[in-house]
């Protein structure tokens, strides 16, 4: 395989190359935007767009892109994929425990006259369910 070296300057303008690159951008917002789509349609557009122009205007191989798009999906989804195992992770544990029903109690319990907006108790409840996490291992061990 040959390998490839990119361009720095494709359209042998500064400004014109700036412009250049900064079109998937533009075209993610107009689509989510201005036509209102849904925002994997608009990523899928800005996707496309990107693939146009690494082929056409950096002139980059189009199995080259490919793989770059493979790695970039990949490269994306490890961190979610990440988050998502330990939330759930933690849930079970909280279940397997017998400290959710902490959280809910104290989330259900919060007098409604100091707050009209529970949003703000979320320090309150989290700082209650770790505690109870703490007390659960320690009952574990």
């Amino acid at each position: 395989m040959r390998p490839w070296s990119q361009p720095i300057d494709p359209l042998r303008d500064v400004v014109l190359s700036a412009v250049a690159a900064a079109v998937p951008l533009a075209v993610v917002l107009i689509v989510m935007g201005w036509l209102r789509k849904p925002g994997y349609i608009a990523a899928l557009s800005g996707l496309g767009c990107c693939v146009g122009l690494a082929c056409f205007i950096w002139h980059m191989p189009v199995h080259l892109a490919l793989l770059s798009m493979g790695y970039g999906a990949v490269y994306a989804l490890w961190p979610i994929m990440w988050i998502v195992f330990a939330a759930l992770w933690l849930y079970n544990l909280s279940v397997e425990t017998g400290s959710s029903t902490c959280c809910v109690v104290g989330w259900n319990t919060m007098p409604p006259a100091i707050c009209e907006c529970r949003r703000s108790w979320w320090p309150f409840v989290s700082a209650r369910f770790w505690r109870e996490q703490q007390v659960s291992a320690r009952r574990l061990q």
